[in-house]
């Protein structure tokens, strides 16, 4: 490839770097953010990157290992319980109730967002047909489980703290 072509090539490269960037960080704050929010994020963010070079560093790459890291971290809560004194049928409960909803969610432990808790806890609800007293149950395990990844800086940002108690009858 002679010497322009190649600019060439970086060049595209580096716009590509840049607009993927920008593209999965308008997509995430999509959650937080609508319609005419996400249009001023994103000419923000054209304007604060330009004059910037954004390469690919392909050596870095996501953690493969997530499921495998997110086990451990269960693994870590379980064994802080126990010594904690929780029964052999709490651990129990809390393992069982976290490693389906790991499972589901299927991504690394601080990519797990408020609304994948929540579409989370839907589904549980949808599968079981269980009582809000159960769901509840499942929601006050998830958020002692969030608020222990967090004491322990396994996460920056307690994604439980919004979702608010469930109202059963009595």
């Amino acid at each position: 490839m002679n010497t322009i072509a190649h600019s060439n090539y970086i060049n595209s490269m580096q716009g590509k770097a840049k607009n993927d960037l920008i593209e999965e960080i308008i997509e995430k704050a999509s959650i937080y953010l609508r319609g005419t929010q996400l249009m001023n994020l994103n000419k923000t963010l054209n304007e604060c990157f330009e004059g910037y070079e954004i390469f690919i560093d392909n050596s870095l790459t996501r953690d493969e290992n997530y499921a495998e890291t997110n086990k451990l971290i269960l693994e870590n809560f379980i064994s802080t319980k126990k010594i904690e004194g929780a029964s052999e049928r709490t651990l129990n409960y809390y393992h069982s109730t976290l490693i389906k909803c790991l499972v589901w969610a299927d991504a690394p432990l601080p990519d797990i967002t408020t609304e994948l808790i929540r579409e989370y806890l839907n589904y549980a609800q949808s599968l079981n047909n269980c009582s809000n007293a159960t769901l509840d149950n499942i929601r006050r395990v998830l958020s002692t489980f969030f608020n222990f990844c967090l004491d322990e800086g396994y996460i920056q940002i307690n994604r439980m703290r919004r979702i608010k108690k469930i109202k059963s009858t009595k």
